[in-house]
């Protein structure tokens, strides 16, 4: 993204700025009208948090933009994740069986915002709108675990990520507690595999496998790693 590029969500914050005085209304006046806090719409205006489903359509009813809102907040969630990422995720949205291997972060597919946040905004890369719009994407990733038919999944995790602090103390307990009752348990596995176990396959990049419908299926494969 160039340098005064705008990202759709800071778009979206300054859209919503805009149609906020027009109808000449203070942050303060409109969230008392929406039944969100000013801090939040402030936050929303420069692009700094993603706004929730509901949020947009009270704007709209707010504001009687029509939905106009609602229309961008469909962009910005398009356009949250990379483009060299976008192909994954719709084939991963689609797979029956998935299996990652993954030996410097938690899965995407397990981070709770908090992780992921600070994973984003590790090495200051990231404006915090690109942040913000990454992390919704991620985060909207995990609705596969809980899908009507969700897929079969199978983590394999280097044991050095639970040692590698991601963020602070707080953070790196809830994204173990997360782990530990993790969406979809039924359909999901998830191994660590401690420095003395054996090379494995996807050593050492992170490495994942999906099996679409009607695909054929891989061997099965069963690591020489110790599971909790």
């Amino acid at each position: 993204m160039g340098v005064g590029q705008l990202s759709t969500l800071e778009f979206l914050g300054g859209e919503l700025r805009r149609a906020r005085r027009d109808r000449g209304l203070s942050q303060e006046e409109l969230a008392k009208q929406i039944n969100y806090s000013s801090s939040l719409v402030g936050m929303v205006e420069i692009g700094h948090r993603t706004p929730s489903q509901d949020f947009v359509g009270r704007v709209d009813a707010a504001l009687e933009s029509e939905g106009f809102f609602e229309r961008l907040l469909t962009l910005v969630r398009a356009d949250a994740a990379p483009p060299w990422l976008r192909e994954w995720i719709s084939v991963e949205a689609e797979a029956t069986l998935i299996r990652w291997f993954e030996p410097s972060l938690i899965p995407g597919l397990l981070q709770t915002e908090a992780y992921a946040r600070a994973v984003l905004t590790g090495g200051g890369m990231l404006r915090e709108a690109e942040v913000e719009q990454r992390v919704t994407s991620r985060l909207a990733r995990q609705a596969v675990l809980t899908r009507e038919a969700p897929p079969e999944v199978v983590f394999v995790v280097d044991e050095a990520v639970l040692r590698r602090q991601i963020g602070d103390r707080q953070v790196m307990a809830e994204q173990f507690a997360t782990c530990s009752r993790s969406p979809g348990r039924r359909t999901s596995t998830c191994t660590w595999c401690p420095p003395t176990s054996a090379c494995t396959p996807g050593w050492p990049a992170r490495s994942s496998w999906p099996a679409l419908p009607r695909a054929a299926r891989w061997r099965t494969w069963t690591p020489r790693c110790a599971r909790t």
